[in-house]
């Protein structure tokens, strides 16, 4: 039994490993469309002074707008964590633009075998 918890655990981290090395790729060139496949239908988004909750269409105008005033140049993970009791996670990552850096907000829940971007901050740093 412990041995399958094991492998549950690891299969899942290895998940949303591979989501964040996509998501992170993403944020280092600007492709919106490549993250959002990684996101749910409806996501909480903070884009430094404006938030609220949108549908993907409404997240890659947003995103759009965010990634042509701040060119991307690289994306680092800072840290992440994980509840697996609610298969939930959160990262947290450096966003590096040719105007500064930003601090970017992850947080994942699981959804059948994905990890799919529910909230998504970015802030200044």
């Amino acid at each position: 039994m412990k041995t399958l918890l094991l492998s549950i655990v690891v299969i899942s981290s290895m998940a949303l490993d591979q989501n964040m090395e996509s998501i992170f790729e993403a944020m280092s060139s600007g492709q919106v469309d490549q993250l959002l496949t990684q996101m749910d239908d409806q996501i909480e988004l903070h884009v430094l002074d404006h938030q609220t909750i949108y549908d993907k269409s409404l997240v890659r105008n947003h995103l759009q707008k965010f990634f042509q005033d701040h060119k991307p140049k690289s994306c680092q993970p800072i840290h992440k964590g994980a509840n697996k009791s609610d298969e939930t996670s959160f990262t947290i990552a450096k966003l590096t633009t040719d105007d500064g850096e930003y601090r970017v907000f992850f947080y994942f829940k699981q959804k059948g075998d994905k990890f799919l971007i529910q909230e998504m901050r970015i802030d200044t740093n």
